[in-house]
């Protein structure tokens, strides 16, 4: 297997630091299956340049640079400023002047903030890499995965059917026909069969809809009792439904789930529905006996959307339930009488 690379730019104009820096890269790779490439900016005109022409991982920028930069502003907060505004990669700052850091720019997990006497180089390094093994900068990076699907998409499919486009003018409605195109290319694995879905699709959370729609997972506030909304999208689609039918999302059972492995991919009984657990989201299943009636007002005042089931998801919740409400069944037949039938 090839050995994969993080290129990695460290931007900083101390000759000792990047020498010190070069060694703890050298002794990482040694010992990791990823190679770091650094790539080094002494000043803001060499980050920009360096930004404009490659592509990278991960940073790591020093605030003060050589020249001071505009006025009494960093350097530093410049660079970042043009990283999380137009790329899309990690980025840390490791300096001893983080009280100079731009108060705009918001600490997270992809843009952290490290005091140098606080944190070795080396550590840095390991959780940028944690982070590029994910496949992030793979996916959204500037020549990533996603950037080659929309090259083929404009070419292959759009190049095709312009003349409809420009005679409707209709921007997002061109946005989701191009989306419609893209989820296609990324439910092909590269054996050519259907890519396996992770649990971390299951959920959009926090929901970004604002309104009552179907697949909202609620919370009563103050308490621990989740539902589901199960009215049909039609029913809440100019949001004049009277009443929003919900089920009981139940706690899972280890005892059950063990006795009933089936439950777990929706096929031991109709009935219930399971719910993967994914961080914060508990597993649960989803009991379609259980069923309540709240009005929306109800649902706003008392209750937290704490999530929502994916459209891919929450269409097979739907169909589902309705199986489970529209079965009839028919009497029992003696199967044996039926078979000497079958031989006469």
């Amino acid at each position: 297997m090839p050995n994969d690379s993080l290129n990695l730019l460290v931007v900083e104009d101390e000759m000792a630091m990047l020498e010190a820096y070069k060694d703890n890269i050298e002794s990482f790779n040694k010992q990791s299956p990823i190679t770091v490439i650094m790539h080094v900016a002494k000043s803001l005109e060499e980050a920009k340049k360096l930004l404009a022409n490659r592509n990278f991982d991960a940073a790591i920028i020093d605030l003060i640079l050589r020249g001071g930069g505009k006025g009494l502003d960093p350097e530093g907060n410049e660079i970042i400023a043009e990283i999380l505004k137009s790329l899309r990669f990690p980025v840390f700052v490791y300096s001893g002047n983080l009280s100079q850091l731009n108060d705009l720019f918001k600490e997270n997990i992809l843009f952290r903030k490290f005091p140098r006497d606080q944190h070795a180089f080396k550590d840095l390094v390991k959780q940028l890499v944690d982070i590029y093994q994910t496949g992030i900068t793979k996916i959204l990076g500037r020549t990533g995965l996603i950037e080659g699907y929309l090259q083929t998409i404009f070419w292959g499919h759009l190049s095709h059917s312009i003349d409809y486009w420009i005679k409707t003018k209709r921007e997002k409605t061109l946005l989701r026909y191009i989306l419609s195109h893209l989820f296609e290319h990324l439910e092909i694995a590269d054996s050519g069969d259907f890519e396996s879905y992770s649990p971390a699709e299951f959920y959009i959370g926090p929901p970004i809809k604002r309104f009552i729609f179907t697949g909202l997972i609620l919370k009563r506030k103050g308490a621990t009792e989740r539902f589901i909304i199960l009215s049909p999208p039609c029913d809440l689609a100019q949001r004049k439904a009277e009443s929003i039918v919900v089920a009981v999302i139940e706690d899972v059972q280890m005892d059950f789930v063990k006795k009933n492995k089936k439950i777990l991919t929706n096929s031991y009984a109709h009935r219930y529905h399971y719910l993967p657990k994914y961080q914060t989201f508990d597993a649960g299943l989803i009991n379609f006996q259980k069923l309540v009636s709240f009005k929306p007002d109800d649902i706003a005042n008392n209750f937290d959307q704490i999530a929502s089931v994916s459209a891919f998801f929450s269409k097979d919740i739907i169909a589902r339930f309705s199986y489970y409400y529209s079965r009839q069944g028919q009497p029992d037949l003696n199967a044996d009488e039926l078979f000497k039938d079958l031989e006469n």
